[in-house]
């Protein structure tokens, strides 16, 4: 009777400590500046910036270009289209996906490809970034802002 009572006391324990764990106090869409309760969920995701507000015009459905803020922000091309993708002299080939981060140059902005989720560009201010690209004879453009960071 002891043993059960001390079993269900742990239980409750470890239900309690896992419930106030997951308690947010303060939230954002960057997951590094998520605040909670106690410790965070296990992840690999710490960025302080996003890419927030992308438009894609004049992509058929074959073309998807999706963000992921995990870490900073990188910008994820799917091309299931018949045709090559070129964007920003970076080939993306029929039946390819790639991921690139954001690179500045002055004024200019441009994308370099990654092999990983992890965005190295840090504006000090919110950037409008406008990219243009070329699907076969179809031109396409992709829009986005690419955030400070939002918390320290």
């Amino acid at each position: 009777m002891r043993k059960h009572k001390l079993t269900i006391a742990i239980f409750v324990m470890i239900v309690f400590f896992s419930i106030i764990s997951c308690i947010t106090t303060k939230d954002s869409p960057a997951p590094g500046c998520i605040q909670r309760i106690g410790c965070s969920p296990m992840g690999g995701c710490f960025g302080k910036t996003i890419i927030q507000d992308l438009e894609i015009e004049n992509a058929p459905a074959c073309l998807q270009v999706t963000v992921n803020n995990c870490n900073g922000g990188v910008i994820d091309v799917d091309n299931t289209c018949e045709d090559r993708f070129t964007l920003d002299d970076n080939v993306i080939e029929p039946g390819d996906s790639m991921s690139f981060d954001i690179r500045q140059d002055g004024s200019e902005f441009s994308l370099m490809p990654v092999a990983s989720n992890i965005s190295e560009f840090v504006p000090s201010f919110d950037q409008a970034i406008d990219l243009y690209g070329k699907l076969g004879d179809q031109s396409i453009k992709i829009s986005f802002t690419k955030t400070a960071p939002l918390c320290e």
